[in-house]
């Protein structure tokens, strides 16, 4: 296959050749593209556009089976855009940039739409149609049908958590519709203290696990996200909102020492870690705009402490007409894979809030570790 047909979805490596090929294959498809869209090699989705034959649409949920019953599931588009032509360069190859944008409508599926009939039905319609990009969400409709897929999932779950609904990304694959997923939905219920947790809090397994390894060390072993900033978005303003988070989130306000040879942790209270202080560097101008913005990084990556901390730190870069960025890094001991998207999508949040000048309000906190 060709390279430029060659992407990275979600961590799999996907000829886009071979899902065009088992659209063409559906009886009621004339021609067939597939791309892949979105931001970073995370967000990324494939989009199929799809011309039907004179006897019409097959819809997608007919689409959507087609291709699963030929290709693994993470080949499967995760949306349809039917298209009376496809758009052509002028040498007649299929001109990619100019396939419209999935409209954030609800897609023409199999079932008809079917509303919300109790309180959270509607809550979880209203947060998978927020999580989807789309106009509304029946209670009858698939998730992944509609265009979810794990990562989403994710989004779903701390949305619906922020709601006051408990559910669990297993559930979600096991009760795909939001009829399913309402009936084993519970109130989530709130840990109780809502100010910010302080003092002593016993080590996980996983930080037993990685204390027991006598790293020379310690200090640096994070976790960084460099992520594309809005230029919209104040440096004061960020900052303020990356303070509302760490307060929110207490874990991120974890402080560890050795006493008599066995390391302990507690949190800090707001006032004894102190506030972040968003580092600015400015890259307009660098010669070697990379080669600086990686020294910085590398710099910040081995500056955290487990004793003193902070064991968050953040730095906003200017690059000019390439933009901004924030380097976020946190230590792995109190981030994982998981919490990172709840984390980033706190910041969006609060970012937003603030910018309105209203108080952040990020919703009831469960346990933070």
């Amino acid at each position: 296959g060709r390279a430029d047909t060659q992407v990275k979805v979600r961590g799999f490596r996907i000829e886009l050749g071979e899902v065009e090929g088992a659209l063409r294959a559906h009886p009621a498809v004339k021609e067939a593209v597939v791309v892949a869209k979105g931001q970073g090699a995370g967000d990324k989705r494939l989009i199929a556009y799809v011309v039907p034959k004179a006897e019409g649409w097959p819809g997608v949920s007919g689409l959507r089976d087609h291709v699963k019953a030929k290709l693994p599931e993470y080949m499967v588009p995760s949306a349809f855009v039917a298209l009376e032509t496809l758009p052509l360069t002028s040498n007649g190859k299929v001109d990619r940039k100019a396939l419209p944008e999935p409209e954030s409508v609800r897609p023409e599926l199999a079932r008809q739409y079917v509303a919300p009939r109790t309180e959270v039905e509607t809550t979880l319609a209203e947060v998978w149609a927020q999580v989807l990009g789309l106009n509304r969400v029946g209670v009858q409709d698939n998730f992944f049908e509609l265009g979810g897929d794990s990562i989403l999932s994710l989004q779903v779950v701390a949305r619906a958590r922020r709601a006051g609904l408990e559910i669990s990304p297993r559930q979600l694959f096991q009760k795909q519709t939001v009829e399913e997923l309402a009936q084993v939905a519970k109130v989530a219920l709130e840990a109780g203290e809502q100010k910010p947790v302080e003092g002593a809090v016993e080590l996980t397994p996983v930080q037993q696990a990685f204390f027991a390894q006598e790293r020379n060390q310690a200090h640096h072993f994070n976790q960084s996200l460099l992520l594309d900033v809005a230029g919209e978005v104040e440096a004061a303003a960020l900052e303020k909102a990356l303070n509302e988070v760490v307060k929110h989130h207490d874990a991120l306000r974890m402080r560890f020492d050795r006493v008599d040879g066995e390391w302990k942790q507690h949190n800090a209270s707001v006032e004894e870690a102190g506030a972040l202080k968003l580092e600015q560097v400015d890259l307009r101008g660098a010669q070697d705009v990379a080669a600086q913005l990686e020294q910085v990084a590398t710099r910040v990556q081995g500056s955290l402490e487990l004793e003193k901390g902070p064991l968050v730190k953040a730095v906003l870069f200017e690059l000019g007409e390439k933009g901004r960025r924030l380097l976020v890094v946190v230590h792995h001991l109190v981030v994982d894979g998981v919490s990172w998207r709840v984390v980033v999508e706190d910041v969006e949040r609060a970012c937003e809030q603030v910018a309105r000048g209203e108080a952040v309000e990020l919703g009831p906190k469960s346990a933070s570790y």
